[in-house]
């Protein structure tokens, strides 16, 4: 660490490690707190500081929510950027790696429903996150979510935008990225959260393909193949054959009976293929399945 961040912090143990830093746990010894520090190094020769830095630092900037990782401080030596954040527990990922047995239903309810409250907020302000998934969502051991990594986030004037498709990860990237359609709104999110609906049911994955055809194709087979009465305008970006021996859809209620009628009403609602059918954050906070 550069001097400056030495003299307020005492680094304790590396986090992890990523494409853009390195995260470590850190005590500010100021006021006696820990903090989650990113470090990123900086390209003095090229770019300088990354886009998916800037991005995540003008986000978290704006974006104050109890919901979401709060940012605290920005330091910069000329060769690399410190960021610190709030540090939390741990992430969805290694609670559902680590949980045994089935997750309760009341646990599940209280991490979607404050997941969606960060992304309702983030819509509302008109950001995408654009790489919900386990590993980006944080948890204190109080039970709190809190939102992080706004490095592939994108601030929108409008909806339905051209946009990169190289954004969030396979597992849970919603099917019109899949599929390459030249726009895309903030349905790509609630998408993501369809999938960690159904992975804290499952206790794996929903949907894991090796490659986005594979991924496709995991798709289809729980949801079934999209046609122009389900998704207008879908034909135009997939050719779509008849497959004679293609397995028949699974039974959705009965997959995801744990959760209830209400629960996979939300679950189905929130996996609509047509983004425009999909279910808004806003809406899915009042969803009954919260209340039930």
């Amino acid at each position: 660490m550069s001097k400056e961040i030495n003299e307020r912090y005492k680094r304790l143990e590396n986090l992890g490690e990523g494409t853009y830093g390195v995260v470590s746990k850190a005590l500010d010894k100021k006021l006696n707190r820990y903090v989650a520090i990113k470090k990123i190094k900086m390209d003095v020769t090229n770019e300088g500081i990354s886009c998916s830095s800037l991005r995540e630092i003008s986000a978290l900037s704006d974006l104050k929510h109890e919901n979401i990782v709060n940012l605290l401080e920005i330091y910069n030596n000329g060769r690399s950027l410190y960021l610190v954040f709030e540090f939390c527990d741990s992430d969805l990922q290694k609670f559902i790696k680590n949980f045994e047995g089935d997750i309760p239903l009341t646990t599940i309810k209280n991490i979607l429903q404050q997941l969606i409250k960060a992304l309702s907020y983030c819509h509302s302000h008109r950001t995408y996150h654009r790489d919900i998934k386990p590993g980006n969502v944080f948890m204190n051991n109080d039970g709190t979510i809190k939102l992080g990594d706004f490095g592939l986030s994108r601030v929108f004037r409008s909806e339905s935008k051209h946009f990169t498709p190289e954004v969030i990860s396979l597992w849970y990237r919603a099917p019109e990225i899949l599929l390459k359609m030249p726009s895309y709104t903030s349905a790509v999110d609630m998408w993501s959260v369809g999938t960690i609906l159904g992975e804290l049911i499952l206790k794996r994955p929903l949907f894991c393909g090796k490659s986005e055809q594979e991924q496709i194709t995991q798709i289809f087979d729980l949801l079934g193949v999209p046609n122009e009465r389900n998704w207008p305008g879908v034909n135009k970006y997939y050719h779509f054959t008849h497959d004679p021996d293609a397995p028949v859809p699974i039974d959705f209620n009965s997959h995801f009976s744990r959760i209830g009628k209400e629960g996979t009403s939300l679950l189905k609602s929130l996996l609509m293929y047509n983004p425009d059918d999909r279910m808004s954050a806003e809406k899915a906070l009042a969803h009954p399945f919260f209340n039930c």
